[in-house]
């Protein structure tokens, strides 16, 4: 009797374990998105919260800056609205549900044209503007209308306004991404946008950015040294901020030290931003 109690106990915590794996299967097919929620880039806030046990307060007021918010998750930071293009005659709604953000778009003389995406990031500080990233099929891919603060609405993005049909797929370019999020990745061999992963690990730009690699700082509490900009001299200091902080006419870029790679502290020869009046080659750290 024992050994038959036995086996039905046996038998019922298989039968157990075999219900459970069946509730997830299903549950990962009606809702792929919920298993994959915890797949996203984690915000400034969650990345950079072990620097606030000795620096909170730096912590605290960085938070605040643009660059802390240079990217984020797009149900945080949403700006719910519609804008009808007139010229293509296509309506497109920004929304939130239940916690999701949406894009829709219809075509009010083309029914065949409708349909929405989650949207999963913004893109910008909102002080120009502010755009939202999707992915479809492992491709990273933009909104094609962007929130216009000085406007308070939505339009077009650049280049778009005049259109007569929907556009197509916007892709998003890596060497975008790496002033506005933090551990940008190397998109997949032949691709400009496809990932296998996140794109990127981050969104916000975090202490890394600037201050490079800080395990060994954190792990030490604080004995190794870290990059510290301000402590820098004057050409390697203002090398790492023009990466992102210099704008101009042409950006020319050598292949081999992208700057998704972080090697903060350390001047590499590159070519950045020049304009009519600074037409020099600057020496810059990335």
């Amino acid at each position: 009797m024992q050994n038959t109690g036995g086996n039905c106990q046996f038998t019922r915590r298989r039968d157990a374990r075999k219900s459970c794996f069946l509730f997830l299967l299903l549950l990962g097919i009606s809702c792929p998105r919920i298993l994959a929620a915890s797949e996203e880039a984690t915000p400034v806030r969650e990345a950079d919260a072990v620097c606030a046990n000795c620096h909170r307060e730096i912590f605290r007021t960085y938070l605040a800056t643009p660059m802390a918010m240079a990217s984020g998750l797009a149900a945080e930071r949403l700006f719910p609205g519609t804008l009808l293009h007139a010229r293509s005659d296509v309506e497109y709604q920004i929304s939130i549900q239940e916690g999701v953000a949406w894009l829709s778009y219809r075509k009010a003389s083309d029914p065949a044209i409708r349909g929405r995406e989650q949207l999963d990031y913004f893109l910008g500080s909102g002080h120009l503007g502010l755009t939202y990233l999707y992915q479809k099929n492992n491709y990273l891919l933009e909104s094609p209308i962007a929130y216009y603060p000085n406007l308070n609405t939505y339009a077009m993005k650049p280049g778009l306004e005049k259109i007569e049909h929907m556009p197509g797929a916007l892709t998003v370019n890596a060497t975008c991404l790496r002033c506005h999020m933090s551990a940008v990745q190397r998109p997949d061999p032949g691709t400009e946008n496809r990932y296998q992963g996140l794109p990127f690990l981050h969104v916000g730009i975090t202490c890394e950015s600037c201050h490079g690699d800080t395990r060994a700082h954190v792990s030490t509490s604080g004995a190794a040294e870290v990059v510290n900009p301000v402590k820098l001299e004057p050409a390697k200091r203002d090398s790492i901020c023009i990466v992102c902080h210099l704008e101009g006419a042409t950006s020319v870029e050598r292949y081999a030290a992208l700057s998704l790679i972080s090697n903060r502290g350390r001047i590499l020869p590159l070519t950045f931003p020049t304009s009519p009046i600074r037409a020099k080659a600057t020496q810059s750290v990335v």
